[in-house]
């Protein structure tokens, strides 16, 4: 069966933002909820810079999706009220 979309849902990508994409591409670097990886590990693992990766990850931790102990991040709790 062809779904055949109309209205702003008819060119997906071009209603993409990009930012949101990547602030993604960092919450999937976590294999496991108790995995702990470092900023090197998030720059390497989806393909962003080191500036970009910086500013999201230091967004999800002042909003809480992620914690920081040392130079280390893991997902909070705040990942399980959405999940």
């Amino acid at each position: 069966m062809n779904l055949i979309l109309s209205g702003p849902l008819a060119d997906v990508k071009k209603n993409l933002v990009p930012v949101v994409l990547k602030a993604l591409d960092v919450l999937e670097c976590f294999r496991t909820p108790d995995e702990e990886i470092t900023l090197s590990d998030v720059t390497a693992r989806p393909g962003i810079s080191h500036a970009t990766a910086f500013r999201i990850v230091c967004t999800l931790v002042h909003r809480q999706y992620l914690s920081r102990r040392a130079m280390r991040y893991r997902l909070s709790s705040m990942h399980r009220k959405i999940g």
